[in-house]
């Protein structure tokens, strides 16, 4: 079996997988919200090795809002996410905004927000599989929330298996 750390199961190398195909993690975009457009989605898949990964992304703006969303599959190669997870449990509150470590239901994040600037960066690690980023600029905080719930999370973590 893999390793513990902080209640985390890192499985061991040969347990690797490929990672998903781009155009089945497309599908996990949301589409965008009433009054908002988008861009195509893009995405790409990568292999080094014995490594694999892929990357899906995509852009929606409404106004002067921006919002961008994308989605990594890792296929549990902890080297990529150990640094992430150990920053999930930093917090700082400051007079320009704030930078917290999160868990949405058993996934660990980080959330930013700068106030002034109204941008903000959601990032969670689902199913401790797929780094799942949504970048916002011209928002309000609860928007980037938002956002994340018009993901398909629970798809995502049924897919990390």
């Amino acid at each position: 079996p893999g390793a513990r750390v902080e209640g985390w199961l890192y499985l061991p190398r040969q347990a690797y997988r490929r990672s998903a195909e781009k155009n089945i993690l497309i599908k996990f975009l949301p589409e965008p919200a009433a009054g908002w457009e988008s861009e195509a989605p893009k995405g790409s898949s990568n292999k080094m090795g014995e490594w694999s990964f892929t990357q899906v992304e995509r852009r929606y703006t409404q106004g002067e809002k921006r919002i961008e969303i994308q989605i990594l599959d890792w296929a549990f190669h902890k080297e990529l996410y150990m640094g992430f997870i150990v920053g999930a449990s930093f917090s700082q509150e400051t007079t320009e905004g704030y930078n917290k470590g999160i868990k949405i239901g058993e996934d660990p994040g980080r959330e930013e927000y700068k106030t002034a600037d109204k941008d903000g960066t959601l990032s969670m690690l689902v199913g401790r599989r797929f780094f799942v980023t949504i970048k916002g600029d011209g928002i309000e905080a609860a928007e980037l929330r938002q956002w994340w719930d018009r993901l398909d999370a629970q798809g995502l973590r049924a897919k990390a298996g």
